[in-house]
């Protein structure tokens, strides 16, 4: 039996309208011209009439992104190897944590640390009271993974974690008002600070921190670090 022409007819009019509402969405993304776009039409049309153009032209977007980040990382190391300095180098590690460089420039941050100290020719031992203050100062100045180096704390998991803007990435320019050590043993100290800070969002801030640290392997590495009050500048502390 024949189907109703007029079946026939809405059959032809919902092809229809399902074929120029791909249309729209393929010519929007390619308009647009971005992987983000052609994934969008293939996941609505995986098997369409322009799914393998889409496919092709995602890939090549893929490909070439690849092509300019290496190339951007393989510029932004050779600046730190010719300025060869901490700061550079932890700049550069905070850009690209995972990156093809970043192991040479921890070791050559290590190597930088290395001959500073060997260079001041310390006799005294370091005590935890220095390595607070190392670490603020560190901070202050960006160099993040000689801070980093300085603790020995689950939390922060790694370098990647630790220099993130929700850690310690955010914060430069510090300046100590006040450090004491609190307590200390022969393995264990509490060292309390209040200094002061920028935060990229927020500005000037102080801080008041309690630093616990451990003994390890015979140096004093920070295991936790206590907020005991964050304020505004200029507001009268009790």
């Amino acid at each position: 039996m024949n189907r109703n022409p007029k079946h026939l007819l809405c059959d032809s009019a919902k092809i229809y309208i399902e074929n120029l509402n791909e249309r729209r969405t393929w010519e929007r993304a390619a308009l647009l011209n971005t992987g983000k776009s052609y994934a969008e039409y293939l996941s609505k049309y995986p098997s369409g009439q322009f799914s393998d153009s889409a496919e092709i032209r995602k890939s090549t977007i893929a490909t070439e992104r690849a092509k300019l980040n290496s190339t951007a990382e393989k510029n932004e190391w050779t600046t730190a190897k010719q300025q060869h300095t901490v700061i550079a180098y932890s700049d550069f590690l905070m850009k690209y944590p995972a990156g093809t460089y970043a192991e040479a420039a921890k070791l050559l941050i290590a190597e930088l640390e290395r001959e500073a100290k060997e260079g001041l020719k310390v006799v005294s031992n370091v005590t935890a009271e220095d390595v607070v203050k190392g670490f603020i100062i560190d901070i202050g100045k960006r160099n993040y993974y000689s801070a980093y180096m300085r603790t020995r704390n689950s939390y922060w998991a790694d370098y990647e974690s630790f220099s993130s803007t929700d850690l310690y990435g955010s914060i430069s320019n510090t300046t100590i008002n006040t450090i004491r050590t609190a307590s200390e043993t022969e393995n264990t100290a509490t060292v309390w600070t209040d200094y002061v800070a920028t935060e990229a969002e927020t500005g000037d801030l102080g801080f008041k921190q309690s630093f616990q640290l451990n003994k390890i392997n015979g140096e004093w590495k920070i295991t936790s670090v206590k907020l005991e009050e964050k304020y505004t500048l200029g507001v009268p502390q009790e």
